[in-house]
């Protein structure tokens, strides 16, 4: 029996069969080679491992450093890895663990709060310095109410496609009014797409 305190052997296994975010993955295979893809809560980097399947070249950001650490052995070296948040203003953040479950820092519900562990937190922007990605993928475990107010106009005016992982509060549409698709999940978790 191997010692794994965060459930990785068993989400692998989940991630190896297939079944782990279908719809996830179907937008990653729209991905072509050399496209630039930047996931936002890369967690351990099966979404990195996706898009590098398809050919891109990826920009993983996870503040979790758990997480990152086994997102670091999990993925090649050519994936820039960004170890800290991304926010709506540069900076330090706060990451906390999962409160319920007896949540630890690895598992992929650790979030930004109001108190925590410090981390190093950058804008989207600063971190692509004028690249232009094909794809944002973001999964920060609730902070989406506070980072799409912000940065769904700045990708929606750069025309750049985004997913965003939801956790229980439905965003509001203006938010992503200057996107021309939005597709929008039956309730407040589920995954949106926007794209221009």
């Amino acid at each position: 029996m191997t010692d794994d305190p965060h459930g990785w052997d068993g989400f692998w296994r989940l991630y190896e069969s297939g079944a782990w975010e279908p719809n996830t993955r179907a937008l990653i295979d729209t991905l072509q080679p050399g496209d630039l893809f930047v996931d936002v809560g890369a967690w351990i980097g099966p979404v990195t491992l996706w898009a590098l399947g398809r050919g891109a070249t990826v920009i993983a950001i996870e503040p979790d450093p758990v997480a990152c650490g086994e997102l670091r052995r999990n993925v090649p070296a050519a994936v820039e890895v960004w170890e800290g948040a991304v926010a709506t203003r540069s900076g330090r953040a706060f990451l906390a663990a999962n409160p319920r479950d007896g949540g630890a820092l690895g598992d992929s519900m650790s979030r930004l709060a109001d108190d925590g562990q410090p981390v190093t937190a950058w804008t989207l922007p600063e971190i692509l310095n004028g690249r232009v990605p094909a794809l944002v993928k973001i999964d920060v475990e609730g902070y989406e109410t506070e980072l799409c107010p912000v940065l769904a106009p700045w990708l929606a005016e750069r025309g750049i496609p985004v997913q965003v992982s939801l956790h229980g509060v439905l965003p509001e549409r203006e938010w992503f009014a200057g996107y021309g698709d939005v597709q929008w999940p039956q309730g407040p978790r589920g995954d949106l797409v926007a794209r221009p």
